[in-house]
């Protein structure tokens, strides 16, 4: 009896150990085995694709309407993946600041997946013209100088890199993202897949995981 018990609690410990290495090595293998750089970043305006329905003649869009772009390049290594990141995933934090509605802040993450090592790489948001006018500024005019930008890369849930960007000329708090004061838009940041940009220069940027 006692030996059973023995042998039991030895199996229970042996697993412990098990999955406590497991942890640590995913762990590691976050932060140790995959590197990201973020090099720059870009911020334009954009005009939807011109996909027109002839049978629909009607269908104008005013000069407006344009979409704001965000792009930001980085670099990937990895180590025992022959040159390979399974996964790889950005949280975007985005401030508009002066506008119609103070500390505007909209979010967006997106997941990325066989991403080969490359000193080039790019990512890209972009924010909907009508939550820019509706919010922000009737006519939809934002400069750089009323935005900041926060992204953080992650690996198996691990952050790896990030990168600020801020040309308001303000002293921002640090983590101003995590600010309980900002007035925050949902569904308005949203990743290329789900914009009329979806399928320009498709094999350029990194394969989105689908959503599950």
């Amino acid at each position: 009896m006692n030996k059973h018990l023995l042998r039991c609690s030895a199996l229970l410990t042996s697993l412990c150990l098990l999955a406590t290495l497991t942890c640590s090595m995913v762990h590691a293998q976050g932060r140790g085995d995959a590197r990201i750089q973020f090099k720059e970043m870009d911020i334009r305006f954009q005009r939807s694709p011109d996909f027109k329905d002839d049978g629909y003649e009607k269908a104008q869009v005013a000069d407006e309407l344009e979409w704001l772009q965000i792009v930001v390049e980085y670099a990937t290594e990895t180590r025992g993946s022959e040159g390979w990141l399974d996964g790889l995933t950005l949280k975007w934090h985005v401030l508009m600041l002066g506008g119609k509605t103070e500390r505007l802040y909209f979010t967006e993450t997106v997941d990325y997946m066989d991403i080969i090592d490359d000193d080039e790489h790019f990512a890209i948001v972009y924010l909907r013209p009508r939550a820019i006018r509706r919010h922000f500024e009737e006519r939809g005019k934002v400069t750089p100088r009323d935005i900041a930008v926060y992204v953080e890369a992650l690996v198996n849930n691990v952050r790896v890199a990030d990168y600020t960007y801020n040309k308001t000329r303000q002293n921002l708090p640090d983590n101003w993202w995590r600010s309980p004061k900002l007035n925050k838009v949902d569904n308005a940041l949203l990743s290329r897949d789900k914009t009329p940009f979806a399928h320009m220069d498709y094999d350029f940027f990194e394969a989105i995981r689908p959503a599950r």
